[in-house]
C-alpha cells in the first residue's frame, strides 16, 4: 500500500504546486498587462542605432503582408514544410502544427492559409505601419488609432503612443521598420491560440489548453508566447511539467526563417518585420519575470512555500505572489519611465542609455 499511497500525496502535490504555480505566473501576467512591457522600441532603437549594418541601411519600399504571400506562395509553402518538419525533429515539447494547416500555394485564399500556418491571431493587425518614439514627428503621415494597431478591448496604454500609417510602395527605413515590428507581438500576434480560448483559432491550431494563467483573461493568453522558463530545476519540471509548455524559442526560429527568406527573394520590408516579430522574444526572455518563474528565490524555499500552504499555513504564499507582483511592477514602471524621459528631453546619458549603446564582449 505504501507505493499507491505515495502516489496519491505525490498527484496531490502536483495539483497543488500547479495552483500555486499558476498564481504566481497570473500575478506576472497582470503586472505585464498593467504597465505594458510592451514598448520594446523604447529599447531596442537605441542598440540598432549603433549597428551600421541596420541604421545605414537604405530605404526600402513598403509591401503588405498579402503582396509578399502571393508572390513567394511556392517557395514558402516549401519553406514552411522544411521548417515544420525541423521543428518536429529538433524541439523536444513542440506542439505540432495540424497537417490539415500547411500553407497551400494552390488554394484560393494565400493570407488566410498563410497565418494559419504560423498560427499567429487571424485578427491581428498586420498592415504596415510605423511606432514612432517619444517626441518623434509624424512628417504629415496620418497618426493611425490604436485599434488599427493592436486588438485589445483596453487601449489605454496604446492611446499614449503614436502610431503613422505607410501604404504599399511608400519608402520607409529598415531600422523603422524593425523597431516597430519588434512591438507588434505586443499588439495581438498571439491572443486567443489555445484550445480553451474560446476561438475560432485556437481550435485549429493544435496548442492544447492554455498551460498556465487565465483563458478568459485576453492578455493573459499571449503569455505562454512570451514566457520561457528553460533553466528551472528538473525537481520543478517532474512537478510542474507543465512549465515546459511556453513557444518563444518556436517563434523566434520560425520567423527567423521567414526572415532569411524575404531577405533572399527581395522583400526586404518583410525580411526586417519578420525580423523585428523574433527579436520581440529575445527580448522578453531577457526580462527575468518572463524567464525565471521567481527571480532569486531557490527551488527549495519554493516548494517550502508551497509545503507550508498544503500545511494550512497560506501566509507564505501570498507574501511570495505580493513580492513578485511588486517586484515585476517596479522594474517595468522604473524601465518606462526613464527612458521616456529620456526621448522626451533628448538626454541620452543616463547609465541605462550608456550600456544600451557600448558593446560589451559577452563572455
Amino acid at each position: 500500500m505504501l507505493i499507491p499511497t505515495f502516489l496519491k500525496h505525490k498527484n496531490k502535490l502536483k495539483s497543488q504546486i500547479k495552483v500555486t504555480l499558476g498564481a504566481l505566473l497570473c500575478s506576472s501576467m497582470l503586472v505585464s498587462n498593467a504597465n505594458a512591457w510592451s514598448e520594446h522600441s523604447l529599447i531596442t532603437y537605441p542598440i540598432l542605432n549603433t549597428m551600421p549594418e541596420v541604421a545605414q541601411q537604405a530605404p526600402i519600399k513598403v509591401e503588405t503582408l498579402a503582396e509578399f504571400v502571393t508572390a513567394e506562395a511556392h517557395g514558402l509553402e516549401t519553406l514552411l514544410a522544411t521548417n515544420e518538419d525541423w521543428l518536429r525533429q529538433n524541439f523536444p515539447y513542440y506542439k505540432p502544427r495540424p497537417d490539415a494547416l500547411a500553407f497551400d500555394a494552390a488554394g484560393q485564399d494565400l493570407l488566410t492559409s498563410f497565418i494559419h500556418a504560423i498560427r499567429i491571431n487571424p485578427n491581428a493587425r498586420i498592415n504596415p505601419y510605423i511606432q514612432l518614439l517619444p517626441g518623434q514627428d509624424k512628417q504629415g503621415r496620418r497618426r493611425l488609432d490604436a485599434s488599427e494597431v493592436a486588438v485589445f478591448t483596453n487601449l489605454d496604454n496604446y492611446n499614449k503612443m503614436t502610431f503613422v500609417e505607410v501604404k504599399s510602395g511608400d519608402l520607409v527605413t529598415p531600422i523603422e521598420v524593425l523597431v516597430s515590428a519588434n512591438d507588434d507581438p505586443d499588439n495581438g500576434l498571439d491572443i486567443g491560440l489555445f484550445a480553451d480560448s474560446n476561438t475560432d483559432a485556437g481550435k485549429l491550431y493544435g496548442f492544447g489548453n492554455q498551460a498556465f494563467g487565465n483563458p478568459a483573461l485576453e492578455y493573459s493568453t499571449q503569455a505562454p508566447f512570451h514566457m520561457g522558463f528553460y533553466h528551472e530545476s528538473s525537481v520543478l519540471f517532474t512537478l510542474a511539467p507543465f512549465l515546459r509548455d511556453t513557444f518563444p524559442d518556436y517563434r523566434v526560429h520560425m520567423y527567423k526563417a521567414l526572415s532569411e527568406y524575404a531577405f533572399s527573394t527581395g522583400h526586404d520590408y518583410w525580411g526586417w518585420r519578420f525580423m523585428g516579430w523574433g527579436l520581440h522574444y529575445v527580448g522578453d526572455i531577457a526580462q527575468s519575470y518572463h524567464a525565471t518563474l521567481q527571480p532569486g528565490v531557490s527551488t527549495v524555499s519554493s516548494l517550502w512555500t508551497n509545503a507550508k500552504d498544503m500545511m494550512g499555513f497560506p501566509q507564505a504564499k501570498i507574501d511570495a505572489i505580493q513580492l513578485l507582483s511588486n517586484r515585476h511592477l517596479v522594474l517595468e514602471a522604473f524601465q518606462a519611465i526613464i527612458t521616456k524621459q529620456a526621448y522626451e528631453n533628448n538626454d541620452f546619458s543616463s547609465a541605462l542609455f550608456k550600456a544600451l549603446t557600448q558593446e560589451t564582449a559577452v563572455l
